[in-house]
């Protein structure tokens, strides 16, 4: 993947590079090491999970990028953003997800 197509996040105590296309999953050895240490946890017990929260892991460091919040430290705010902005139907700019959808992408 060229540089082109990646989209860089430099905050306080994070550093991202992802690709700029939005449907796709970060990859996986891109994600900070914690998060890797997680998902491989994670996949152990139940793929279908992994796959799960990689996607929600995902698109919330995508939001962050998108709105300038560190995704490291996030405050209660940006919280209550993030969950308004994955129920906000796709015309408004949101995700379109229902109810218990948004639920599951915020527990992750």
């Amino acid at each position: 993947m060229s540089d082109s197509e990646l989209m860089v996040f430099q905050g306080p105590s994070t550093t991202l590079a992802v690709a700029k296309k939005k449907t796709e999953k970060i990859a996986v050895e891109s994600l900070p090491a914690v998060v890797q240490v997680w998902l491989k946890q994670v996949e152990r017990k139940s793929p279908n999970s992994h796959d799960a929260y990689h996607l929600s892991i995902s698109l919330w460091l995508r939001w962050c990028i998108d709105t300038g919040v560190d995704p490291a430290a996030p405050d209660l705010e940006d919280a209550e953003e993030w969950a308004a902005h994955l129920q906000t139907s796709i015309e408004d700019g949101g995700r379109g997800n229902s109810e218990r959808t948004a639920n599951a992408r915020c527990s992750a």
